[in-house]
């Protein structure tokens, strides 16, 4: 994205008028700015698999949820087709039963603790793999680095560009660069914007429909 950025503004050969670090700053606000316009984007949802466990291990770090249905987790029970639910269970409740010496072995998972580091504890220790599952909200995050990509399909990753580009303006409204990326802002934003609505928020009159 930081080549197709540079591009846009003119910026192609060495030495750079714009360094690269910038311009990834100018891309992570554009990508969070979109990602926080709305709580119903339907990329930040996901109904698959949550934890795959390993036998022994009881701690795992994962991405950080902003919401987790309870009645949704379960986990697929070995060499069967039945789904087995899980429980959450409050952290302050787990380590009071730590306090009073309630360990139990390895065993069936039964619950899903989250920690104060925001990963999670699989309680008991799991004996085997389990696959859990939930229905679950992730929390809006910056590119992990340079050549990441917004997490939504490819085709619409432009808007992240065209919301990049604004920014740009406003920084330097008068340069000529400006001027044309201001063009292409007003040819491709509006139609790229509903396109990406459609695409990724509920329709107006349902249930989960945007303000």
């Amino acid at each position: 994205m930081i080549t197709r950025l540079r591009l846009s503004l003119e910026d192609q050969e060495e030495p750079y008028k714009y360094p690269t670090a910038r311009l990834f700053l100018w891309l992570q606000g554009a990508y969070m700015d979109r990602q926080l316009a709305s709580s119903f984007w339907s990329f930040l949802h996901t109904r698959d698999s949550f934890i795959v466990t390993e036998a022994n291990v009881a701690d795992y770090t994962l991405p950080p949820i902003k919401d987790i249905d309870p009645q949704s987790i379960y986990y697929i029970a070995p060499d069967t087709n039945a789904r087995i639910p899980l429980y959450l269970t409050d952290y302050a409740a787990w380590v009071r039963d730590q306090a009073n010496g309630v360990d139990l072995t390895p065993s069936v998972p039964l619950y899903l603790i989250e920690m104060p580091d925001f990963s999670w504890k699989v309680y008991p220790t799991p004996d085997r793999v389990y696959r859990i599952f939930a229905d679950r909200w992730i929390v809006p995050s910056e590119f992990a680095a340079l050549t990441a990509e917004p997490i939504w399909e490819s085709e619409y990753h432009e808007i992240v560009l065209l919301d990049a580009m604004k920014i740009a303006i406003a920084l330097r409204p008068e340069s000529p660069e400006s001027l044309v990326m201001a063009a292409q802002i007003r040819e491709r934003l509006p139609l790229m914007e509903r396109v990406f609505k459609a695409r990724y928020l509920p329709a107006i009159g349902s249930t989960k429909a945007h303000a």
